[in-house]
C-alpha cells in the first residue's frame, strides 16, 4: 500500500504543480478569469497538503515500527 499510494499519489505532485503554473493557470485566467483561477490554484494546493500529509503519517509509522526493534519491551521489563 505505501509503495503504492507514493507512486499514485504522491511522485506525480511536482509534475502537476509545475504544470499548472507554467501552463494551466495562465490558460485558465485568460480564458475564465483570475478568480476561478485562483479558486482552482486554492484546490489544488489543498490537494497537495492532503496527500503530503497522509505520506507524512504513513512514514513516521514505517519508522516508528522499523526503530522499534524491541526498545520498548525491555523498558517494559525493567519496570
Amino acid at each position: 500500500f505505501f509503495f503504492t499510494f507514493f507512486a499514485v499519489r504522491v511522485m506525480p505532485l511536482p509534475g502537476l504543480v509545475y504544470k499548472w503554473v507554467t501552463n494551466d493557470f495562465a490558460k485558465l485566467s485568460d480564458e475564465k478569469g483570475i478568480a476561478l483561477a485562483l479558486g482552482s490554484s486554492s484546490t489544488l494546493l489543498i490537494h497537495l497538503l492532503l496527500q503530503s500529509f497522509w505520506f507524512m503519517l504513513m512514514v513516521k509509522k514505517i519508522v516508528k515500527l522499523v526503530t522499534k526493534s524491541g526498545d520498548g519491551k525491555k523498558a517494559k521489563k525493567e519496570e
